[in-house]
């Protein structure tokens, strides 16, 4: 999977959710090219989207603090539209994509190990659905 910057945040395409929009250009650096920018973190690409002026970027802890959820519940893993978040410290949302964020205890289970019915989770709704159409 490639690197992924939004402006100066590293994200990746799992846990960006940034409408076309909102996107002012795309540059894609591989192979070679890639590797002499970033290292070896660039191996397999690197992508650099610079959004349009005035979108808003919000990293998990920005939008647990500005939906109010309480200390409590901030501890609970995160997913989006219904799919666990294995690393929500990569978690890149554009403000005006979230239509609510909820507590809730169903999900999508796309690994059966992780499964645990009664398990609480934050999740975050977004207006650009998941493929599933949830």
């Amino acid at each position: 999977m490639p690197l992924i910057f939004v402006d100066t945040f590293e994200t990746d395409m799992n846990h960006l959710v940034l409408g076309p929009q909102n996107i002012e250009s795309i540059n894609i650096f591989k192979d070679s090219v890639a590797i002499s920018k970033f290292g070896k973190t660039g191996k397999n690409g690197v992508v650099m989207i610079s959004a349009k002026a005035h979108t808003t970027l919000l990293r998990v802890d920005k939008i647990l603090n500005e939906y109010k959820l309480s200390a409590e519940d901030k501890k609970l893993r995160i997913c989006i539209n219904k799919t666990l978040m294995r690393n929500p410290q990569l978690i890149l949302i554009e403000q005006s994509e979230i239509e609510r964020v909820e507590v809730i205890t169903d999900r999508h289970w796309t690994n059966t190990d992780d499964a645990n019915s009664g398990e609480k989770f934050i999740n975050i709704v977004t207006r650009t659905k998941g493929k599933d159409g949830s």
